[in-house]
């Protein structure tokens, strides 16, 4: 089975499953071989009114050409500098900040309409929200861009898979994540099928993600 295909599966199975006094770092180094951590992995920072880069954009649009998955490590913002108090002469830090799912989810969106290259589909590509990974209240929800944005994934820390290629094994994975409303659903054969807009009946989407 080509590696991209279990690496969905690992994030869903093994995070629930290795000990969870394993650390994130290394948690994540049996997640990702190095060989595949440059392209496997993108880093989304907060946007703010000056800068809003989307240099992820053209990684995730790769990943998704050679049928991969993309891991999204959302952005930790603790003791940056209050600018306006340092004018005045004090150093004062900003409270800490941990982009949520839903904030990344956001700013995805807003960098697919900027870039407009189709790299993925707010509202057919699936993708997989998951916060607090090995812990009693860890949850993991699978949907679209725009259906996740719109889910309470709770407390830090959060990160985010968009997919690619979607192996059977990743499906069966998936099932019990998926959102009951998704636009994209697992049948009984275990295969992934885009639901048609309301009111039209049901098609298969597999080669559209």
């Amino acid at each position: 089975m080509p590696a991209q295909w279990v690496r969905l599966e690992a994030v869903v199975f093994n995070f629930t499953t290795l000990d969870k006094q394993v650390n994130g770092a290394l948690r994540l180094r049996l997640l990702v071989p190095d060989w595949l951590a440059n392209q496997s992995i993108v880093s989304i920072p907060y946007f703010d009114e000056n800068w809003r880069p989307t240099s992820f954009y053209p990684k995730i649009q790769y990943n998704r050409n050679g049928g991969m998955h993309t891991l999204c490590l959302l952005d930790i913002k603790v003791k940056e500098p209050d600018f306006e108090a340092m004018k005045r002469g004090k150093i004062v830090y900003l409270p800490p900040r941990f982009m949520s799912v839903n904030e990344s989810s956001e700013q995805l969106i807003e960098a697919e309409e900027v870039r407009g290259r189709g790299a993925y589909d707010p509202d057919r590509t699936l993708c997989v929200g998951l916060a607090r990974l090995g812990q009693s209240d860890q949850c993991i929800i699978a949907g679209t861009l725009n259906e996740l944005r719109r889910q309470d994934f709770g407390s830090p820390l959060h990160c985010m898979v968009i997919c690619g290629e979607v192996h059977d094994m990743e499906l069966e994975a998936l099932r019990p994540y998926l959102l009951k409303d998704s636009k994209y659903e697992i049948d009984a054969e275990g295969t992934l099928f885009q639901r048609e807009v309301a009111g039209a009946g049901e098609g298969e989407g597999g080669d559209n993600m």
